[in-house]
């Protein structure tokens, strides 16, 4: 059994910097123990929770090689503003080789609010400012 102890996110996955990265444990395992992963692939932990210890679980034998994202399967759950994630309420962002899915409502009005933001603080430097002897 390969169990990290170490710092883990808020998931409880194990977290590890190498050369100034944050990286995930079990992909650090599983490139040591094993060797690269292909561009783009990412592991999958294939074990049921009753086999196995769960997400502090870094053993390569209990993960397996996923090439292709095109077939994503959403878990139905609820974002933190009370929102049901599922495949029409979801949105997959690539952060490098990791895939994040979040809530399309969600992110919808976060690029509404910060594209809002943005054209304040435009109209704010344009304008001249206060006490301004010319």
């Amino acid at each position: 059994m390969l169990e990290y102890t170490g710092a883990c996110d808020a998931n409880g996955y194990g977290r590890v910097f190498l050369s100034g990265k944050e990286r995930k444990a079990p992909r650090v395992y599983f490139e040591v123990f094993v060797g690269p992963l292909p561009a783009g692939a990412r592991l999958k932990h294939t074990l049921p929770s009753d086999k196995c210890i769960g997400s502090p679980c870094c053993n390569p034998a209990h993960v397996k090689v996923e090439q292709s994202f095109n077939e994503i399967k959403f878990a139905r759950r609820i974002c933190p503003k009370g929102h049901l994630i599922d495949a029409d309420n979801a949105v997959v962002e690539r952060r490098g080789n990791h895939l994040l899915v979040r809530c399309r409502a969600c992110r919808r009005l976060d690029w509404k609010t910060n594209k809002r933001l943005a054209a304040k603080l435009r109209l704010g430097q344009q304008s001249p400012s206060e006490g301004d002897d010319r």
